[in-house]
């Protein structure tokens, strides 16, 4: 009886965060639309110009080019590997084809699995490197934010919001400088701990902790750092042109750019709210907040960011669904020419 409770509850857990993600995209989708004349978004979206959304294809591609390359680099630090951008290209595409269509997260956990068994990579480095990437993304989109904020007409919610968002970019920096000063002595600590136990998972976990210490010590060095963050700029400014040149697309005012970039901060960042996959809901919410905060028209701000999803959503889902269907036969670990 035990065991099928034990069984049980993480099923449990899977199908309440699976009911809790349903309801919190459906819900938004209609915060989004209750309010909008469906009739009056369509046409805007119909007239949008080819030209402007060839470009949002094209920034789009570089985003993703930039990403995978900030990925390696971060890898090769860690890993003392020789991983290549042709290589790696695919399976990081793949990664997020698999979170646009399935819940959980599943892409994070594919590109984990891919790079540890197709690589010839630590499962710790792989996740210590994750999480890096994680930090320095959160870290660019409140700061993209704060500045697209400040840019806005001062009123009594964009001093909300920008208190808000300087609050968590507070809290990221200190977990930050957390991160990158924590590794060394938690280090010694799973070290110590393993050292002191015969329990075969304890070592085995224990192992795992180590290995992401070891790679986030490994990527943290000044020079390391600032490499990073240039890289990160790159690749979130890119995606923020999407935005934009969506916007001017669908007949956006390029004196108007506050509007996108408010979008691009906010409705990015409401990504982190469970919701359906593909982040369905949420998004597309909090970027029509942000421009209609800089004072875009509703059925405009609807169009603009409905087609703005779909621009970031279809092509990543269909090159990660044919790099998937036509994906190298796995082989055990393929050579990344791992120096170790």
């Amino acid at each position: 009886m035990d065991d099928r409770r034990s069984i049980g509850r993480p099923y449990a857990l899977r199908l309440a965060r699976l009911a809790i993600g349903l309801a919190t995209g459906i819900g938004f989708i209609w915060l989004l639309l209750r309010n909008v004349d469906v009739a009056e978004v369509l046409p805007l979206v119909r007239r949008s110009s080819p030209a402007w959304l060839l470009a949002a294809l094209a920034a789009l591609a570089l985003d993703f080019l930039v990403r995978t390359f900030r990925f390696i680099v971060m890898l090769r630090t860690a890993t003392r590997s020789s991983l290549t951008l042709r290589s790696s290209l695919g399976p990081y595409l793949a990664s997020f084809c698999v979170n646009n269509v399935l819940p959980f997260r599943a892409g994070d956990g594919f590109r984990l699995v891919w790079f540890t068994s197709q690589f010839g990579l630590s499962s710790g480095a792989v996740l210590g490197i994750m999480l890096v990437e994680r930090f320095l993304d959160l870290s660019m989109l409140l700061l993209a934010g704060s500045l697209a904020l400040a840019a806005v007409p001062a009123s009594e919610q964009t001093a909300t919001l920008f208190t808000s968002i300087s609050c968590g970019l507070a809290a990221i920096f200190a977990l930050a400088i957390g991160l990158l000063s924590l590794p060394a002595p938690l280090q010694r600590l799973t070290r110590h701990l393993a050292a002191r136990t015969s329990s075969a998972w304890a070592i085995a976990l224990a192992g795992l902790f180590d290995a992401t210490f070891r790679a986030i010590l490994m990527v943290s060095s000044p020079g390391q750092l600032l490499r990073l963050v240039v890289l990160s700029i790159a690749c979130w400014a890119a995606e923020a042109l999407v935005f934009v040149f969506t916007w001017l697309s669908m007949g956006g005012g390029s004196d108007f750019l506050t509007a996108p970039l408010l979008g691009f901060a906010l409705g990015t960042l409401a990504t982190l709210i469970p919701s359906l996959p593909g982040h369905f809901g949420p998004f597309d919410y909090f970027a029509v907040q942000g421009f209609s905060i800089a004072g875009a028209p509703p059925e405009l701000s609807t169009g603009v960011v409905l087609l703005i999803h779909l621009v970031l959503w279809l092509p990543t889902t269909l090159a990660g669904m044919i790099w998937l269907v036509n994906m190298p036969t796995p082989q055990g670990r393929a050579t990344a020419s791992s120096t170790k």
